[in-house]
């Protein structure tokens, strides 16, 4: 009887999860004690995009800045993404890779075994040198009249001047977003899995109007495109520590503006 008692307890143990059996009165229900601070890394998958991440959190992190334009940072709990997408932008280069760096803030909650983050960054993938003629001066024709003597006066043509205006253009991917996750699996490491949904802009070429007419004035701006990519997300904690983050990420804009020299 006592064989397969100790049989069955045994079966048990063998077949509960690592969730089951974490923890105790004596460690606050976490295998050995751990929290979920530390440094992870991890995967993003998506249609036509992936890259990678690595990011903190820790449960006494301080509010922070990060990049002047987005004010996104969290000491402790920020971190890095670098992503890779297609570029779309119609006027050069269809179809290569441009590469976004992102800074990535999470948060984890351990008793509910959830872990989120948010994703937000830009790049410049290339500026270009653009010109656009504008109209200074019309071409004209006058019309064929005839004077009082009969004599006919053929039609006389004037003639169009353009003045050459320098832009230049920033093509730019931007990419924000987040994602929602759970921690799959606590020992021998924290591994996580879950879901998002990232937003990615690129530029799509630019166009322009007026600029026919000494009276209208030129408008050039920058066509985008924006779609939304569902995403998967993965990873495990490799350290207990936090990571380092140094510096801050610039924030970059689809643009198209008057050259320096104009």
């Amino acid at each position: 009887m006592k064989r397969i008692a100790l049989s069955l307890i045994s079966s048990s143990l063998l077949a509960s999860s690592a969730f089951a059996w974490v923890g105790g009165p004596f460690d606050n229900n976490m295998f050995f004690g751990r929290e979920t601070n530390g440094t992870y890394q991890g995967v993003i998958s998506g249609k036509n995009l992936s890259g990678v991440m690595i990011f903190g959190t820790t449960d006494s992190s301080s509010s922070g800045k990060g990049s002047y334009d987005t004010n996104i940072g969290v000491f402790g709990n920020t971190g890095r993404a670098i992503i890779f997408v297609p570029k779309e932008d119609t006027t050069s280069n269809q179809g290569s890779t441009g590469m976004v760096v992102a800074q990535v803030s999470a948060v984890s909650n351990f008793p509910s075994r959830k872990l989120a983050g948010t994703i937000d960054g830009s790049q410049l993938i290339d500026q270009q040198s653009v010109v656009i003629p504008k109209i200074v001066s019309w071409s004209y024709t006058t019309p064929e009249w005839t004077d009082g003597d009969g004599t006919v006066h053929p039609p006389i043509p004037g003639h169009i001047t353009y003045e050459d205006l320098s832009f230049t253009y920033d093509n730019v991917v931007q990419i924000s977003g987040s994602f929602d996750a759970k921690f799959v699996r606590t020992f021998p490491s924290l591994e996580f899995s879950g879901s998002g949904k990232l937003q990615v802009t690129q530029s799509d070429g630019w166009d322009s109007m007026g600029g026919n007419d000494i009276d209208t004035p030129l408008s050039v701006w920058v066509k985008t495109k924006t779609t939304d990519v569902d995403v998967r997300v993965s990873g495990v904690r490799t350290s207990t520590s936090n990571p380092y983050i140094l510096g801050e990420l610039p924030t970059y804009r689809p643009s198209i503006v008057p050259a320096s020299n104009n």
